[in-house]
């Protein structure tokens, strides 16, 4: 079914607001009329969840809603909560910043192909393909984007283009009017950009059999600005927190399938969850010598019944107790010349992903950056020169990569990069993108050069992460055997030698 815009301008206006429409621009009729039967007495969350899945509908397979009410954050994302309330820089992003200033859709059906992204062609995630920006529109103000992505080059037609367009004109209409715009509940904001986790809207996970409770609690989480997900048993909960990863669990005891401890001792156990703080809601009278049992370092409780200000508080306790252990792990974990991670998170992270492969077997790809004779920098120049160079390196590596990707400074000379959801002929990609910044460095004047060899988790049968590791280790070695300065992708066929290989 296609509509005509103009034909039914006046039948949506009788819903909404009044809204600019050029005419006879065709319209997806089944989305529109999806997105006012679910916008009608909806609120301002609720508008945008809408209107964010309606546009990754027409022009993607994922994406997200960004606002500019002061600071430009992510309000709804289709990649999970922990995404929510994140500062996003949109003058690093030029299709957004077309899309505002045209107050029109931007539409690229091939982002590493499209001109218009040549200044950020090499910084494009392997995995964004097509990208469609939606401006959300009212009058000649811009108050967000939706933002599309596939990992697949995708035909952008008009229709889709014409619908998504019109849905965001009317989302921009509908949200000023909201209460809950008016009174920011749509996520917290600061005054300025932050890097404090704890300046983020959170998502809290309440695991609870009982309607009442549980309904009692979501509202208070609500009302102070917490974003809440339900679960109804423990096996459910724990099934959510591994997917969705809360940044707090609220957690009954008494509960059918799974009870509250023995939800906590899986979450603990782990890798994936073991990081989450727990808060126990529950009138039992044993709760603490039976907590002080739980292999967890975030665990706390609250007895039934409980006021108010005394859940908020314990739970921003929970967080500030969480924030300095993430604190302590970060400074523990980071190389001090590059400011990249270092051996220790490479193990953990190693490990976490080996649980999330097992569970979901989607791609895990390994990357290992070897800085070519910097023993002869170090030597001619002086070790001042040659900790240039690895600091200059590991900004190369710091600035290609994703926010899901994790880069290690592994040894003296070497580099590790974790990339998931990245099968081998992408992480090779990725490689000769990484080579090409990497030989325009110039140190002390002087140039750089590395061996990089890439590896894939489930390449040739390969199911173990740490020999993964090993192969993109073989495969730089095999790069810096033939000269250097390439890329090499293993091969368990050539015993290791690069399936394809350029040097310059």
């Amino acid at each position: 079914m296609v509509w005509s815009m103009h034909d039914q301008q006046a039948e949506m206006s009788t819903v909404h607001a009044s809204v600019t429409i050029p005419p006879y621009q065709p319209v997806d009729g089944a989305e529109a009329e999806a997105f006012v039967a679910a916008t009608v007495g909806a609120d301002a969350r609720q508008i945008l969840n809408v209107t964010t899945s309606a546009v990754v509908r027409l022009l993607g397979d994922r994406g997200s809603c960004i606002l500019f009410d002061g600071v430009p954050r992510v309000a709804v994302s289709t990649y999970g909560p922990t995404y929510c309330g994140g500062v996003v820089d949109v003058s690093k992003y030029p299709e957004i910043m077309t899309a505002v200033r045209a107050r029109s859709v931007i539409a690229i059906e091939d982002a590493h192909a499209d001109p218009r992204l040549v200044s950020v062609h090499a910084s494009l995630p392997l995995d964004v393909r097509s990208i469609a920006v939606v401006p959300l529109v009212i009058r000649d103000e811009c108050v967000g984007v939706v933002v599309a992505q596939s990992s697949h080059v995708r035909d952008m037609n008009l229709e889709a283009i014409s619908t998504a367009s019109l849905l965001g004109r009317l989302a921009a209409r509908l949200l000023p009017v909201s209460a809950a715009v008016r009174e920011r509940e749509v996520f917290s904001r600061p005054s300025a950009p932050t890097s404090d986790p704890s300046a983020m809207r959170r998502s809290v996970l309440v695991i609870d059999d009982d309607d009442d409770n549980a309904g009692l609690v979501g509202e208070i989480l609500t009302r102070a600005g917490y974003d809440t997900i339900r679960a109804e048993d423990g096996e459910e909960g724990v099934r959510i927190a591994c997917e969705l990863q809360p940044d707090l669990v609220l957690l009954d005891v008494d509960m059918p399938k799974l009870d509250g401890f023995g939800a906590a001792e899986l979450l603990g156990d782990d890798l994936l969850t073991r990081h989450i703080p727990i808060l126990f809601l529950s009138g039992s009278p044993d709760l603490m010598p039976r907590i002080r049992t739980l292999k967890h370092d975030g665990v706390d409780f609250l007895a039934k019944p409980f006021k108010k200000q005394e859940l908020l508080t314990r739970i921003d306790l929970s967080f500030t107790q969480a924030d300095e252990r993430r604190k302590i792990r970060t400074e523990a974990n980071l190389d001090e010349l590059t400011g990249l991670g270092n051996l220790r998170l490479l193990r953990e992270r190693l490990a976490i992903e080996q649980a999330r492969w097992q569970r979901h077997e989607t791609p895990i790809s390994l990357v290992t950056v070897d800085v070519d004779k910097l023993k002869r920098i170090n030597d001619t120049l002086g070790h001042a020169a040659g900790s240039v160079a690895l600091s200059a390196i590991g900004n190369v590596l710091r600035e290609s990569i994703r926010e899901t990707d994790l880069a290690v400074r592994y040894g003296g000379d070497e580099f590790v990069l974790v990339l998931p959801h990245t099968d081998l002929e992408e992480a090779h990609l990725f490689g000769e993108r990484v080579l090409e910044r990497i030989r325009a460095l110039r140190c002390n004047g002087t140039g750089v050069s590395v061996s990089i060899g890439v590896a894939a988790l489930d390449q040739s049968g390969t199911t173990k992460i740490e020999r993964a590791l090993e192969e993109s280790d073989a495969a730089a070695y095999r790069a810096k055997r033939g000269g250097g300065n390439r890329c090499c992708a293993y091969s368990s066929e050539l015993d290791g030698a690069s399936v394809s290989s350029r040097a310059h």
